[in-house]
């Protein structure tokens, strides 16, 4: 550490009693603790030591009588500077052990320490002076004035010193801190918190000082904002103790009018200030962003190095610019840039994790805009995005002032309720469903919602919440599109059983391990006569047995696992037909998402060729709600129809049912839902209705399947009705392979 700032005071000046030089302006005292057992030398030594005024600072006594109350005195106070230690008090070792228990229990090594003994022979060992860190050893008929003076004033030239050290270690290490924190949102104000610390160790200015920057990269430090600024102007990201009033606010609001001038003057002057009364450093990052440093206290300019305060600021500066950008990455990781919500990383982090910790009540709310994606397809990207914004006002608008609002992905939110009451999520449903207003547009949307509440017994992380909340969103959207649904233990069960599920169907299907059955489709024209089968995939577990297809169907549609399972079938219904001759004809059934993919014609096309399977020998039943997907699925269709594949519609009747489907559709048949027969028995209008949809079909010259059969009644009314195939357990159950070719065989 250099000495500039230090002015050595001469043994003359001390004789006459003359005062040091005053150093720095500041008006605390140096704290000297007298420990001794005799009261006439702490008589002697304030006497001697009173009116000087060392390093600007006059001197301040404390008297302790024993090494028990000396110990006591400096663990209660760690201002003192230096202690004048007796080294025979309760026994002979009394201050040898004091001076241990100083440097080893109280971990200080600043205070510096002068043992002073009334016994001249009596001196302690060298090995104790270097472990117990013994600053000066004197007998106390040594200490004259004027001697006493000088080991006082060295002593708490070296204090001074090392307290400047610490203070500089301290400073660093937060500016260290800071640089190394690239996602604490505090980044800006702990540099700047060691700017003004680095400022007092390294020059010795012991003063009050503010620390401001430019408004603009603190969007996303929310606990700076105390009241909204405009673009051009500067906020207090830092002060000290006297200032503390004025952190996160603009220069205009700060009380003090030369702190306020000196500021704006520093700022449109672009230049360094510096007077008696005050020092205001001008901060430039290589990108423009503009700061300053306010030092208020008596300065003494003589003394002052305007060449390294300069190069200090050119530093800080460097250093600001640094942290600027690590602030404005914290931004993008926790705060979504078009909407200012937090992001899903920002929300755990910043919300729900300290929430948690407090051990508080809360909701975790997540809503989903339904069918959100055709906004985009149909009207772009830069529209959808308005949308967002407009829906992220509304959420804002009905839910509690004091939710924390964040946007997970694309049209996903979540907003944090704090209140120990359950959330109303029908009511928050039907209020974002409201109309929006975008661009003169007035929209509606639907809006799915899923919830889950913390209790401080949980014993759950943020991220854990939040995923809890998604799985009761995932089944809102499965079973109650545009309502709500709470979450439950049962959920997440449910959804780790789906998940193990999923990969052992994986793995199933690698190892080729689900089979088919089927179930023969029996003629009505030629009455028992069995005219093809329906493959149905079936999946025997190795450990827990047959799965139905209503148990893995719908985990492969939901994970888009839907066109290898689709492929695999098609695959095993001709390998089946290839090895099998007696089968004459098998039906399988395609995913509405399969119609989709671009590559299906081409894929089916070269499976019917590897195994030699020609079109009549297979057909595809797909679902209404293929039908309604229109598009792409229209046109896979007319070229599978074209190439010469045998088209079905299954389960006429129970999804988009339109009867032009029958007119611009290229069916070849219509399988009509059990549903139909089942409310036969119960309504004539049904009767009526089914009469109608077979009579329709024939006309259209469109063969007609029913499915369902099971009653002698239900066959009479289908044959009267004109149907020509019938399936259903009345006449076959789904059976193995073997047993279908035995059937046929028997029939040949």
């Amino acid at each position: 550490m250099s000495d500039f700032f230090i002015d050595i005071i001469d043994d003359d000046g001390a004789d006459q009693g003359q005062e040091a030089e005053v150093v720095s302006g500041s008006s605390s005292t140096w704290k000297i603790a007298i420990i001794d057992d005799e009261e006439s030398i702490h008589q002697v030594t304030r006497l001697a030591l009173s009116s000087m005024v060392i390093l600007g600072r006059p001197i301040e006594f404390l008297s302790a009588y024993s090494a028990k109350e000396g110990f006591e005195l400096l663990s209660s106070d760690d201002e003192i500077a230096v202690v004048l230690l007796d080294v025979v008090m309760e026994n002979p070792e009394a201050g040898l052990q004091l001076a241990r228990r100083i440097r080893q229990e109280l971990g200080n090594h600043n205070t510096q320490i002068i043992l002073r003994t009334g016994q001249p022979g009596y001196a302690p060992e060298e090995v104790v002076i270097t472990e117990y860190e013994i600053n000066d050893y004197k007998t106390k008929s040594e200490l004259t004035r004027t001697k006493l003076f000088s080991t006082i004033y060295t002593s708490l030239r070296t204090y001074q010193h090392l307290v400047a050290m610490e203070q500089s270690k301290l400073g660093l290490q937060k500016i260290i801190d800071s640089s190394a924190s690239l996602f604490q949102e505090r980044s800006i104000r702990e540099f700047s918190e060691g700017a003004l610390l680095q400022i007092n160790a390294l020059f010795n200015i012991h003063s009050e000082g503010i620390f401001c920057i430019s408004s603009g990269p603190l969007a996303g430090d929310r606990d700076m904002i105390v009241a909204p600024l405009e673009a051009e102007q500067h906020r207090i990201v830092a002060a000290t103790d006297i200032f503390k009033s004025y952190f996160g606010k603009a220069i205009d609001d700060i009380d003090d009018i030369t702190t306020k001038q000196t500021l704006h003057r520093t700022l449109a002057s672009k230049e360094h200030q510096f007077t008696n009364k005050y020092i205001c450093l001008f901060l430039n990052t290589p990108s423009q962003w503009e700061g300053a440093i306010f030092i208020k206290g008596d300065i003494d300019e003589e003394r002052l190095d305007y060449e390294l305060l300069s190069v200090f600021a050119m530093n800080v500066s460097l250093g600001l610019e640094n942290t600027k950008f690590f602030t404005q990455l914290t931004q993008m990781a926790y705060y979504d840039m078009l909407t200012q919500f937090y992001t899903r990383h920002g929300v755990i982090d910043r919300c729900l994790n300290t929430a948690v910790k407090n051990g508080e009540i809360f909701s975790v709310c997540i809503l989903d805009i339904d069918y959100f994606h055709e906004v985009t397809e149909s009207l772009g990207f830069e529209y959808g995005n308005k949308v967002l914004v407009s829906f992220a006002n509304r959420i804002q608008s009905i839910l509690p002032a004091d939710s924390v609002f964040a946007r997970l992905h694309s049209d996903v939110f979540a907003v944090v309720v704090f209140d120990d009451k359950p959330l109303d999520m029908e009511f928050i449903a039907k209020q974002c469903a409201e109309a929006i207003h975008v661009d003169g547009d007035k929209l509606r949307f639907g809006v799915s919602v899923g919830v889950s509440q913390f209790l401080p017994e949980d014993n759950l992380s943020g991220e854990e919440l939040l995923r809890q909340a998604e799985i009761a969103l995932k089944l809102a959207k499965e079973v109650r599109r545009g309502g709500g649904q709470a979450f439950t233990p049962s959920l997440a069960t449910e959804s780790r059983g789906r998940i193990q599920l999923l990969g052992e169907l994986r793995e199933a299907l690698a190892s080729h391990e689900l089979v088919m059955y089927l179930q023969p489709k029996v003629s009505l024209i030629e009455e028992g006569t069995v005219v093809g089968f329906e493959a149905l995939v079936r999946w025997p577990h190795k450990e827990k047995g047959m799965i139905p297809p209503n148990d893995f169907v719908p985990v492969a549609e939901r994970s888009g696992l839907y066109y290898e399972l689709d492929m695999y079938v098609v695959e095993a219904c001709c390998k089946i037909l290839s090895e099998h001759s007696e089968l004459t004809r098998i039906a399988f059934n395609l995913s509405a998402n399969s119609l989709n993919r671009p590559e299906l014609v081409d894929d089916l096309e070269n499976l019917l060729a590897r195994y030699g399977v020609t079109h009549d020998a297979i057909v595809m039943e797909i679902t209404e709600n293929s039908m309604a997907k229109g598009g792409i699925v229209i046109d896979t269709l007319e070229r599978l129809q074209s190439k010469g594949w045998l088209i079905h519609l299954d389960d006429f009747g129970t999804g988009y049912s339109s009867l032009s489907y029958l007119l611009d559709m290229p069916l070849n048949a219509i399988k009509i839902d059990r549903s139909f027969l089942l409310q036969l028995h119960d309504s004539d209008n049904a009767a009526v209705l089914l009469k109608g949809i077979i009579s329709i079909c024939k006309d259209l010259d469109k063969k007609v399947i029913v499915e369902g059969v099971e009653t002698d009644s239900q066959k009479a009314f289908a044959m009267d009705a004109g149907a020509d195939v019938a399936q259903g357990y009345l006449f076959y159950k789904p059976m193995k392979l073997e047993e279908a070719v035995d059937l046929m065989k028997k029939q040949s």
